[in-house]
């Protein structure tokens, strides 16, 4: 339980994430438009450098994308 609410949060930061200065720190050279990491792998890695500080609004931004993946579940 302790481990799938861990993967939770760190989904939640790599959402938060994605398109963000923070990504193109992180990222890879590559030519590709999509970004080589997965969303939670991302995370991981911001969250283990102390260089990366994450934006307060960051969680406030997960939840919202959050809140609206749940309405498109509801929808279908």
């Amino acid at each position: 339980m302790i481990a799938a609410l861990i993967i939770f949060a760190l989904w939640l930061i790599g959402l938060g994430l994605k398109g963000t200065a923070i990504e193109r720190q992180i990222k890879v050279c590559s030519n590709r438009d999509r970004s080589p990491y997965s969303v939670i792998f991302l995370a991981r890695i911001a969250c283990q450098y102390v260089v990366f500080e994450l934006p307060e609004n960051l969680l406030e931004h997960a939840q919202a994308l959050l809140v609206d993946y749940f309405r498109t579940l509801e929808k279908a």
